[in-house]
């Protein structure tokens, strides 16, 4: 590697650093001990492919680029490790109730982060490098390899999605009576006193 190179990279990496560094804390919101090793992977990889990195258009759009698909790599060693726990849990322990199970209500951010993982993993990309990021609809379209017109609409689905289940009032046995109640109350249930 010559001189030059090793002084852009370094130059490169002192630019960049905190924001991929939160971009990657955002996105392992769940495992926020696991930060430090996105980080030194998505460098890594651009040490390695440092020509690649020099020579591109925008540098830093593409070591983006390399965090999300380092970031989409844990995500699915992370699922696959979770279908696994899952297939073990269900086999040793589907006597045992579930604690959470009990919990009425979430917070905020328990909400918002499950509601992120009903969407697909681009939509949800996409929502975060809009919604925390704060990139434009270019720069998105840029580093998912997608149009400006499909980050648009995929950005205004995946919004709607979000709403509509952070929305959703809790399905548990309280409101489900409630329902019941407000029924006989407006006449729909069966002992509604005169039909």
């Amino acid at each position: 590697m010559r001189r030059a190179d090793l002084a852009a990279f370094e130059r490169i990496y002192d630019d960049t650093f905190a924001g991929i560094y939160r971009f990657c804390a955002r996105r392992l919101l769940s495992d926020p001990d696991s930060v430090p090793d996105a980080v030194a992977d998505i460098y890594a990889t651009a040490w390695r492919r440092v020509d690649q990195l020099l020579g591109a258009d925008d540098p830093v759009r593409w070591l983006y680029g390399v965090a999300r698909r380092t970031l989409a790599n844990r995500y699915r060693a992370q699922a696959r490790r979770g279908r696994l726990d899952g297939r073990l849990r269900r086999t040793r322990l589907a006597a045992v109730p579930d604690p959470g199970d009990t919990i009425g209500r979430r917070d905020d951010v328990t909400a918002l982060r499950d509601a992120l993982t009903t969407l697909d993993p681009v939509d949800r990309e996409i929502v975060i490098m809009a919604s925390w990021d704060q990139l434009a609809h270019t720069e998105i379209a840029a580093v998912t390899g997608l149009s400006v017109d499909a980050v648009r609409s995929r950005l205004f689905r995946a919004r709607r999605t979000l709403k509509a289940h952070i929305g959703e009032p809790a399905r548990d046995e309280g409101a489900a009576a409630d329902t019941h109640t407000a029924n006989q109350r407006d006449g729909r249930g069966p002992d509604d006193g005169g039909t």
